[in-house]
């Protein structure tokens, strides 16, 4: 998984079970978080002291299921889920 936080790209690939960690300043910012093929971003607000936490996971999408029987292969779609 490939991070942005405010337009910036993370250095790192966040690889399977691994962690992210950055220090942001209060206020409005944006999360992106893109597999190579599929991304979300999203908005959130963070207040002063606060530790905001966000799950990036690749899941099916609806009909996964369907394509795996069929073709034997499914796209994954990324889903960021605030904590």
């Amino acid at each position: 998984m490939y991070l942005w936080i405010d337009g910036v790209k993370s250095d790192r690939i966040l690889r399977y079970g691994a962690t992210f960690t950055q220090q942001i300043e209060a206020g409005h910012h944006t999360l992106k978080a893109h597999n190579t093929l599929f991304g979300q971003t999203v908005e959130f607000d963070a207040a002063p002291g606060e530790t905001v936490r966000y799950t990036c996971e690749n899941g099916l999408s609806p009909g996964g299921i369907v394509m795996v029987l069929m073709m034997g292969v499914a796209y994954l779609k990324v889903r960021l889920k605030r904590i």
